[in-house]
């Protein structure tokens, strides 16, 4: 089954529509369906967040900081390591409290380790401090986080075909019309972009410039007029991943969510618990219920993925084995 935004809205229309004449609108819908994607993520998060991880490569400052990127989600860093003898091999850094990179400056010391190579790091703000500071810049530095969802927007159409030399795409139908969503326009500020993300799986692919309209056939620009938008990197051609029945929508979110049930399941629940509250439903005592069940299932989903059977040995009891296999 698939489980675009159109799809959801439907399904929350339909259970809403049961005990209440109200027109809803599409941007009330949107709303809410965003609200429960964000929990839905926030759970996996959690409790499963390898699906999510990503990582950057880059270089501290002369100060040992590092910038988080901006779509990291709630600031989530996994894991940083250094590249300690060029590309060959790589070392974990261990998190610490913001309070011990205190000594861990030009001069400071931990453990006999001095400045100049890296051993810890601390997240402060919107910051990565790796410490000690001194000399840690001309070390390579790849930092692992969770990745945020892009909210959910309108689908505005299914790719039938590709001809990645003309670089144009046609749809099954270009829905350029409707309330809360930002038409495929060549002259407008971002109605000139698209997204485009697996039909299946929400998994994001590429964002696209439209050069030009005929129909259903969208031709992209080669020579993109900004290099990103919404922090996407804006492609000059169709990459090799994208395939039939993906979907299209507007640049600033995805027309596919990323997981399907029982996430999907809980985040319908989600927005029609939401919106009947608004509409000032008082007695939700099922629709409550049934929510709470749901996110059982989902936490329970997430729970059962299976961990790492590594653990690192700390203990001196472990001191002749770096690592001992628990399973």
């Amino acid at each position: 089954m698939i489980y675009t935004t159109r799809d959801l809205m439907s399904q929350v229309r339909n259970q809403c529509s049961e005990i209440n004449e109200e027109r809803l609108s599409n941007i009330q819908i949107l709303e809410a369906l965003n609200r429960a994607y964000d929990d839905a993520f926030d759970i996996m998060g959690r409790l499963y967040p390898d699906p999510i991880i990503k990582y950057i490569e880059t270089y501290p400052d002369e100060n040992g900081i590092i910038t988080i990127p901006d779509n990291v989600w709630e600031d989530r860093i996994m894991l940083v390591e250094f590249y300690q003898n060029g590309a060959s091999a790589s070392t974990d850094g261990y998190r610490t409290k913001v309070a011990e990179t205190d000594n861990l400056n030009d001069l400071g010391a931990l453990n006999n380790i001095t400045g100049s190579y890296p051993y810890v790091f601390s997240i402060i703000g919107r910051s990565i401090q790796i410490g000690p500071a001194k000399g840690v810049s001309k070390y390579l530095h790849r930092v692992w986080y969770a990745d945020s969802p892009l909210p959910l927007r309108l689908d505005q159409g299914s790719i039938e075909i590709i001809d990645q030399a003309g670089n144009f795409i046609v749809l099954d139908e270009l829905r350029n019309t409707g309330e809360g969503l930002v038409p495929v326009n060549p002259s407008n500020a971002y109605g000139k972009y698209i997204n485009i993300v697996d039909r299946e799986t929400g998994l994001y692919k590429c964002t696209l410039q439209v050069e030009s309209i005929d129909g259903n056939k969208l031709t992209f620009k080669s020579t993109p007029t900004r290099s990103t938008v919404y922090n996407l990197t804006v492609s000059s051609s169709i990459p090799d991943d994208v395939k039939l029945d993906d979907i299209i929508s507007e640049v600033s979110g995805s027309g596919t969510v990323y997981f399907k049930t029982p996430t999907t399941n809980y985040i319908v629940q989600y927005a029609v618990n939401e919106i009947q509250r608004s509409l000032g439903v008082a007695n939700l005592s099922f629709e409550e219920g049934k929510l709470r069940e749901l996110k059982d299932r989902v936490e329970g989903a997430w729970k059962r993925r299976p961990a790492s059977k590594y653990k690192r040995a700390f203990s001196r009891v472990w001191s002749s084995k770096r690592y001992r296999n628990w399973t």
